[in-house]
């Protein structure tokens, strides 16, 4: 999912939520539920 790639390059949820328009609570999920794989 790039929206992981681009988070694990820059971490920073506010410029996600900006440039992909996702919502906070969205966001916050898929990392919570991918944060294994985020770790690697």
């Amino acid at each position: 999912m790039a929206i992981l790639k681009t988070y694990q390059e820059s971490p920073s949820m506010r410029g996600i939520q900006r440039v992909y328009g996702v919502c906070f609570d969205t966001l916050k999920g898929w990392l919570k539920k991918n944060s294994v794989t985020l770790q690697k």
